[in-house]
């Protein structure tokens, strides 16, 4: 029986495009995450989206804008 092999290096990959948002888009969930008994898991998949992402974005809003409170 012949086995055959195949080189990992030189097989091609296929990377996706990193995705942009606009702030419109970004401001919708971090928005929505300021509502009482709504989770950032949720709006995260509502939107399509990761969760780790989105609390980068609500950080960042927060840092920029005090007022803003912690998501519900």
């Amino acid at each position: 029986m012949d086995l055959t092999t195949v080189d990992i290096d030189s097989a091609p990959t296929l990377k996706m495009p990193r995705r942009t948002f606009t702030a419109e888009f970004k401001n919708k969930p971090i928005q929505q995450c300021q509502q009482p008994d709504t989770s950032v898991a949720k709006m995260a998949m509502q939107h399509q989206i990761n969760a780790n992402l989105l609390h980068k974005w609500i950080t960042s809003v927060r840092i920029n804008a005090p007022s803003i409170k912690e998501p519900a």
